[in-house]
Order: structure tokens, then C-alpha cells, then sequence
């Protein structure tokens, strides 16, 4: 099993997080969350989801963030 610490990960910036997320299963990772990070006035996401950071959060635990192409304005 892996270590845990930033320079262990695999490089997975940039991956759909289904394939992401079946390549950290794969390692023997596992994923206690996945969060999607976004503009502040952003709605409905547009796109598929992309890994933009692995996080270390416990041995073989990971924290996943994901960002979406494009999103749908809203105002404020």
C-alpha cells in the first residue's frame, strides 16, 4: 500500500474523475470525498468533471477535488 504523503500520488490532474477515481481503486486508494470546487456565482455545472487536486487526508485516504468545464451564470 501507499504512504499517503503528496509526493506518493499518482498524477492525476486534469483525469474525468470516473476514470480518477477507478485508477485510485485500482492503486488501493480510497476516496472519503470528493469536492467540487467553483465560481462563486456559478448554477448548473457544464462538462464533465475534472480532477484539479489529491489530498492526503489518512493512510491510503484521499480527498478529491474536481472542477466542471463551464457553468451556467447566475446573478447576485
Amino acid at each position: 500500500m501507499h504512504g499517503g504523503t503528496a509526493k506518493d500520488l499518482p498524477d492525476l490532474i486534469g483525469f474525468d474523475i470516473n476514470e480518477a477515481l477507478e485508477t485510485l481503486d485500482r492503486l488501493g486508494y480510497k476516496v472519503k470525498e470528493v469536492q467540487v470546487t467553483k465560481p462563486i456565482f456559478a448554477t448548473e455545472p457544464i462538462g464533465g468533471a475534472k480532477v484539479v487536486r489529491l489530498k492526503p487526508v489518512g493512510d491510503n485516504l484521499l480527498q478529491v477535488v474536481v472542477a466542471y468545464q463551464d457553468y451556467l451564470k447566475g446573478g447576485a
